[in-house]
């Protein structure tokens, strides 16, 4: 196993640790958020009286794969917050195969139960449940409170948070999203749209709901994707929307790494839309005093 490998696994080890504290999270490296990576820097200033910048975060455990291992008071750092005295003991356990073996077991442990034969009656009984809550499905559909349009799916996310846990929910064509459940509530996000939590009754079977918009993202939207006219006006819109200290993450297609600009170098970059910027989609966004601070791109 190379140097690489072992940093690998420890941090599929790290994300293991950052769920006992925060046992919601059930993701990867991935799809680890903005404020998944806020929560973990806090936890090892906290844990480990150490500061990790959220830049050698994104650079280091947010890729699929690195290039180059990262030193080794940062590896020691990780290691602690696993629960080992350091870099040399993690790295040890795994050379003797210890950590893989213990992970192997796990596993099998997980997906014993399939080896159970159950009992007919309970078969029935299950499926005459799942028939019954089939039966009462409902309908949620969701759009823009200003034009009254059905907003892009791909544009919105909604969980289900009746039970304090939060499940996501699939949203279908025409943002819609269907449930079994009798009454639930939910939490509907966008980069693109203003946060929203709806109690939906067990008496509708169908709900509508309206997303006020967010004027200063529509904005960004619309400069990435459209023709500029007035390269000066635009240059002050943004000027005005953007915060001094706002931070632009671009996620690269491919899994090939990210990007980072401050407000200036990112006003420059769409100041004047190229073929490369049409294909940038917003994923996340953050507004703080009326102005944005935070924007996270996915390259398409």
């Amino acid at each position: 196993m190379t140097e690489l490998e072992v940093f690998a696994e420890l941090k599929k080890e790290v994300l293991l640790t950052y769920q006992k504290y925060y046992p919601y999270f059930s993701g990867t490296w991935k799809n680890f958020s903005s404020k998944d990576i806020l929560q973990l820097i806090d936890l090892i200033e906290k844990e480990q009286r150490n500061t990790v910048s959220e830049k050698w975060i994104y650079t280091h455990l947010k890729p699929d794969s690195n290039e180059k291992l990262p030193r080794k008071d940062m590896l020691d750092i990780f290691s602690k917050f696993s629960g080992y005295s350091g870099w040399d003991e993690f790295h040890s356990k795994i050379k003797n195969s210890t950590f893989e073996s213990s992970k192997a077991k796990t596993q099998k442990t997980y997906y014993k139960n399939w080896s159970f034969i159950i009992p007919a009656f309970f078969i029935l009984g299950l499926g005459l449940f799942f028939w019954l809550r089939k039966s009462a499905k409902k309908e949620i559909s969701i759009t823009n409170a200003y034009s009254g349009k059905e907003i892009p799916n791909d544009e919105i996310k909604v969980y289900d948070v009746t039970d304090s846990i939060k499940k996501n929910l699939t949203v279908e064509e025409k943002s819609t999203v269907k449930t079994e459940k009798d009454s639930l509530k939910i939490v509907i996000e966008s980069p693109f749209y203003q946060s929203k939590i709806v109690n939906i009754s067990a008496d509708k079977s169908k709900t509508e709901i309206q997303l006020q918009p967010n004027d200063n993202a529509m904005m960004i939207k619309a400069f990435l994707s459209a023709d500029i006219k007035d390269w000066q006006t635009r240059k002050k819109q943004l000027e005005n929307i953007l915060s001094e200290d706002t931070e632009v993450v671009l996620m690269l297609r491919d899994n090939l790494g990210s990007e980072y600009f401050d407000k200036q170098d990112f006003i420059k970059q769409i100041l004047i839309p190229t073929a490369r910027i049409k294909k940038w989609k917003i994923v996340e966004l953050k507004n703080e005093t009326g102005k944005i601070n935070f924007i996270r791109i996915q390259e398409e």
